[in-house]
């Protein structure tokens, strides 16, 4: 089914986990997709159904550290997704987070570097956000929230915003990615 599946773990704080597809057609756009949650139900059943319609993805998993005096969270989550990515060297993905502190690594990550389109959904963890403070960004790039909440406000009227339905996650995002051209 699958013709390749890598998985290695980068230092200590992240897991890159890369599927490519069998698909017959296969798709320009690599997935990333990035989370901070320990259980990886959501990014194996997504990473698999991505495959199948032809996208090589790559599953980051951040293992949250330790705080260090001196260095935020957020900016020590970064540098290791920063590096994770850069040992990837691929054209810019569209990158997929799943759980509120994994979205605000992501508006840290998008605010620096490249990417073709951005989807923040929510997960059923509630987090404390204290360590992870809103990254603003510039849009440049088609961005989509799927969630029970509202989107940041900077990003009002730059983002597509879908109710989150749980069951529905993947067929969302799915009609999404078609309406934006990925």
């Amino acid at each position: 089914m699958f013709k390749n599946f890598i998985q290695q773990q980068i230092r200590t704080k992240i897991t890159v986990r890369k599927l490519d597809t069998s698909a017959s057609v296969k798709r320009p756009t690599p997935i990333l997709l990035l989370r901070t949650e320990p259980n990886n139900e959501w990014s194996l059943s997504m990473q698999n159904k991505l495959s199948q319609l032809g996208y090589f993805t790559v599953d980051a998993a951040i293992h949250l550290p330790e705080k260090k005096e001196g260095e935020s969270l957020l900016d020590t989550c970064y540098k290791e997704l920063t590096k994770a990515t850069s040992d990837l060297s691929f054209f810019p993905p569209l990158l997929i987070s799943h759980g509120d502190k994994a979205a605000r690594i992501s508006q840290k990550f998008v605010s620096n570097k490249p990417v073709s389109g951005l989807v923040m959904m929510d997960s059923d963890t509630v987090s404390d956000l204290t360590e992870f403070p809103l990254s603003e960004f510039e849009p440049r790039f088609p961005i989509c929230m799927i969630s029970k909440g509202p989107p940041p406000e900077f990003l009002d009227g730059w983002i597509d915003h879908l109710p989150l339905k749980k069951g529905q996650e993947l067929k969302d995002l799915e009609q999404w990615m078609d309406q934006v051209g990925m």
